[in-house]
């Protein structure tokens, strides 16, 4: 991932921004996948193992400034999203992880 970033950061001009929405970590420790669905064949997507604080030290570590981290549980996604076991069962686990880092 850090790689990534620093690509991030060399391509963006001064003061722009990189907005990062991912499968959150919590997510992924729980053994979820994501699934993507094309013209009716489903893909089961790879998930990485990075943690929370792969993310924020990567973001740093390029040169941005960390300007937000959002951790979206699953009790805030809107009804009819995703499956009422899951809501019910999994409602304080996070589900999404959102950052805004500017360049500096």
């Amino acid at each position: 991932m850090a790689n990534t970033i620093k690509e991030f950061h060399r391509v963006l001009k001064k003061e722009g921004h990189l907005l990062v929405t991912d499968f959150h970590p919590d997510g992924v420790a729980q053994g979820w996948r994501t699934l993507c669905t094309v013209d009716g064949i489903t893909y089961l997507l790879p998930n990485m193992n990075y943690t929370r604080t792969d993310y924020t030290s990567s973001i740093k570590n390029a040169g941005f400034d960390l300007l937000q981290l959002i951790d979206v549980p699953i009790r805030e996604v809107p009804i009819g999203y995703l499956p009422d076991d899951l809501l019910n069962n999994y409602s304080s686990v996070n589900l999404c992880l959102i950052i805004l880092a500017k360049k500096l």
